[in-house]
């Protein structure tokens, strides 16, 4: 979802407002922009994904942690076209595409991990004798 989010922003901000994209500098996937920011997407989902297992195991309580985590990662990526050299247009688009990613991925990984988390149920009360009254 988070890569059909990545093509569907790029779409919209490249297609409908004819606004240069700006992808991630740091690991060019094929040639295609389009397919580098997708495939970025899908490997940041899988990061997250490997995050919320890593802190339901470690953490008393993984969906908080998971959340300000990747929210702040996320507001990191968001910003960041507003460090390199572009025109405002670039910089808002690829802003606007990186924090839909974002949320896409928050909110996806973690409801999917929230209905995967068991909670144990109390036992019923008053507990009951196992004499006979």
């Amino acid at each position: 979802m988070a890569a059909l989010a990545a093509v569907v922003g790029y779409m919209v901000v490249n297609g409908l407002f004819a606004t240069p994209v700006l992808s991630p500098p740091w690991w060019r996937i094929g040639e295609s922009q389009v397919s580098s920011l997708a495939l970025h997407a899908a490997l940041a989902a899988l990061l997250a994904t490997a995050l919320v297992h890593l802190l339901s195991m470690t953490t008393p309580r993984p969906l908080v942690f998971f959340s300000w985590i990747t929210a702040l990662v996320t507001i990191a990526v968001a910003l960041w076209p507003f460090t390199v050299e572009a025109t405002t247009a670039t910089r808002l688009g690829s802003a606007l595409i990186y924090l839909v990613i974002g949320m896409v991925i928050i909110s996806l990984v973690g409801g999917a991990a929230n209905s995967a988390r068991i909670v144990p149920t109390p036992p019923p009360y008053p507990p009951s004798s196992p004499y006979p009254q």
